[in-house]
Order: structure tokens, then C-alpha cells, then sequence
């Protein structure tokens, strides 16, 4: 699909750059919504369905900045996401997990199952999700909550990138 968007390009038939840029989006999103469902399911198998403290599912949501949320890739864009889960809870298993550590494995295993750029795929960035490099992978609506919140740590271009926030995948 890479190859067959970019030919499009290549031969004139995106005529306008945005008509490139919104192709490689859509394949991204779609690339990113398949990837998580199948490995959503597979971590249900293994270790059941999050839910939250109050009893209820947890839902989670996966969010595109950057050129990502304003569908504006092109050849060298990054796919920057911010991966976002209900609340805090457990898995629903004798073997349960915290619905934190759940997560935190769906995406590192989306990590790791989207390869990197130069393998002919897309390169996924996380650096603008709260506390960075140094925060979890995924994090709970509350946490987000706080840390953009007028009194949060947030820097003043974590704030503006939140601008270009736009869903992608997961639970509207």
C-alpha cells in the first residue's frame, strides 16, 4: 500500500500534496486501528478484559498528533500517538494484571509489531505523551487530566500540540 500510494505521487496521480498526505494518513490509521484490535484480543485471551474500579469495561482511545492528527503525513513523518485508557482497575482473571500494566503491554507489543521506517513502514513517536521518555507508554484519563491541566507540569508546546489532537483508533 506504501508503494502503491507513493507511485500514485510519483506519476501525478495525486495531483495536490494534501491528496498524498491524506492517503498515507488513512493507511496509517488503518495500519494502527487492525494492529490494535488483533492485539487488544490477544491480550483479552491471555489475561481478560480490563475493568475498572467501579466494575465497569475500561475503554481506552488512541490519539494522532503532529501530522498525524491533522492529516498532513508525508514521506519522512514520524506517526506520533498518545494512548489513553479509562482508569485504573484490574483485569478480570485469576491470573489478573493492573489495567495499567495491561496496557502498557498493548503498547509496547504495537511497538513491536509495527516496524520502524526503514523496514518499510511507518516509525512510531511517543515522546509527546505526558512526562515523555520518562512517563508510562500508556496513561489514565486522570493522569492526563492533570498533567495538562492549567496547573500541570505540561511544557507550553506539549500544550500546543494538543492542538492537532484528533482520535484515531479505540473507544470514541
Amino acid at each position: 500500500e506504501m508503494f502503491r500510494i507513493d507511485m500514485r505521487h510519483i506519476l501525478g496521480y495525486t495531483k495536490e500534496f494534501w491528496e498524498f498526505s491524506d492517503e498515507l494518513t488513512v493507511l496509517a490509521e488503518v495500519v494502527i486501528n487492525e494492529t490494535i484490535r488483533l492485539l487488544y484480543h490477544s491480550l483479552v485471551t491471555a489475561f481478560c478484559t480490563p475493568i475498572l474500579e467501579n466494575g465497569k469495561n475500561s475503554t481506552y482511545a488512541v490519539f494522532g498528533l503532529g501530522k498525524l492528527g491533522s492529516c498532513e503525513l508525508g514521506f519522512a513523518s514520524d506517526i506520533e500517538i498518545m494512548f489513553i485508557y479509562s482508569g485504573h482497575g484490574r483485569t478480570n482473571a485469576s491470573c489478573c494484571i493492573l489495567n495499567s500494566e495491561f496496557y502498557e503491554k498493548l503498547v509496547e507489543n504495537l511497538l513491536g509489531a509495527i516496524r520502524a521506517r526503514r523496514e518499510g513502514i511507518f516509525k512510531i513517536d511517543l515522546q509527546l505523551r505526558p512526562y515523555g521518555k520518562a512517563g508510562s507508554l500508556a496513561v489514565s484519563q486522570e493522569a492526563f487530566r492533570k498533567y495538562f491541566s492549567p496547573q500541570g507540569p505540561a511544557w507550553p508546546y506539549e500544550r500546543q500540540s494538543l492542538v492537532r489532537l484528533r482520535q484515531i483508533a479505540g473507544d470514541e
